[in-house]
């Protein structure tokens, strides 16, 4: 951002409070005004927090702290009612021992999977691929749905770890 040097930032799950000039903070807004001297702030702040989570974490905190090591592979699919598609859970090992995972994809209504459960083993560094064949039976409400795998890893249950978009196509536009 700083070789850009924007002007304007538009916020998705945060927003500034910059004070307007009647002295009260803008409401409705998801965009805020920026100098450079608002990024160099950003950059100092990111640099304070990179730090803060490398020392929460022993050895190789830019392996630990990294969150796709479970992933959807695509993230984004579109489904009409009656068809199958093939989705991919990918789980990375970034440890320096065997992992031993158990993933369970958690479905709403409307799609099933084959199988929803699967357990694996995998040596470290490598990656396991799972496919998956989806299937939309029925359009139960007119939206997307988000598919989750609910992961344990060495016996201990680290919940809802990563999601896919499936998109019914009688409703993308």
């Amino acid at each position: 951002m700083l070789e850009l040097e924007p002007q304007v930032l538009l916020h998705g799950h945060h927003r500034r409070q910059l004070i307007g000039a009647d002295g009260k903070p803008a409401q409705g807004r998801g965009d805020t005004p920026v100098t450079r001297q608002d990024l160099l702030d950003f950059k100092a702040s990111a640099q304070r927090l990179a730090g803060v989570l490398a020392s929460l974490v022993k050895d190789r905190a830019e392996e630990k702290c990294r969150a796709d090591w479970v992933r959807f592979e695509p993230y984004r699919v579109q489904l009409a009612c009656g068809e199958s598609t093939t989705v991919d859970v990918v789980i990375e090992n970034l440890d320096c021992k065997p992992i031993d995972v158990t993933v369970r994809l958690v479905l709403p209504p409307g799609p099933t999977a084959d199988p929803a459960t699967i357990g694996c083993r995998v040596a470290p560094g490598e990656q396991h691929h799972w496919s998956c064949k989806s299937h939309l039976a029925e359009l139960d409400r007119p939206c997307s749905s988000i598919l989750c795998v609910d992961v344990t890893r060495n016996g201990q249950p680290l919940g809802w770890v990563a999601e896919c978009q499936l998109w019914h196509a009688e409703t993308a536009g």
